[in-house]
């Protein structure tokens, strides 16, 4: 199950049900043609359904961004998903997706993580880290990425900081933080 493409209906318990069940729908069907789950129904347009769905039979009916086959001989089974009461096991199932942090919190953790190393580096080489750059040379590489021309990313810093702290300033996955004595090991996950 794609945990991502279901967070954003978190906070609505009869349209995160219903991605669910499209989900599993679209998987399932997938799985008997044989073919790619997005031939069967698309992201884009399971996401439209879940939005849409309030609109009842009639909305579901004249969407013509939703396949045939839902809108006519499964549109009663695409309509029972929506209103048929979770099972014990889709409620487990549910309780498992992961809370998500908001945007700003991740790029502020990461700006602290980033203002350790470099610290440290800066440390390590006898400079003093004001010399490196501070926290808004920081800001802006998490905010703007690679594609910034920072500082930091060029000359005699990238020497310093090591070439992989612009990589871990633009990756927007899951990273692991281990430190260790005098050591910080970052590595991407996924």
């Amino acid at each position: 199950m794609k945990w991502k493409n279901l967070s954003r209906f978190r906070g609505d318990t009869k349209r995160l049900l219903l991605a669910y069940r499209l989900h599993a729908w679209r998987e399932n069907r997938a799985e008997q043609l044989g073919r790619p789950a997005d031939s069967v129904l698309k992201l884009g347009v399971l996401r439209d359904i879940v939005q849409h769905i309030d609109s009842g039979e009639t909305g579901i009916v004249e969407n013509t961004r939703i396949p045939k086959e839902l809108r006519g001989k499964r549109l009663q089974e695409l309509l029972s998903m929506s209103t048929a009461p979770p099972t014990t096991a889709e409620l487990e199932e549910l309780s498992l997706l992961p809370e998500e942090a908001p945007k700003d919190s991740k790029r502020e953790l990461m700006k602290l993580i980033l203002m350790v190393v470099l610290n440290e580096r800066a440390e390590e080489c006898g400079i003093a880290s004001t010399l490196l750059g501070g926290g808004e040379m920081v800001a802006n590489l998490l905010r703007f990425g690679q594609a910034a021309e920072s500082p930091l990313t060029t000359g005699w810093r990238t020497e310093v900081l090591g070439p992989h702290f612009a990589t871990w300033a633009a990756y927007d996955g899951e990273i692991e933080l281990q430190v260790g004595g005098h050591s910080i090991i970052i590595e991407q996950k996924g």
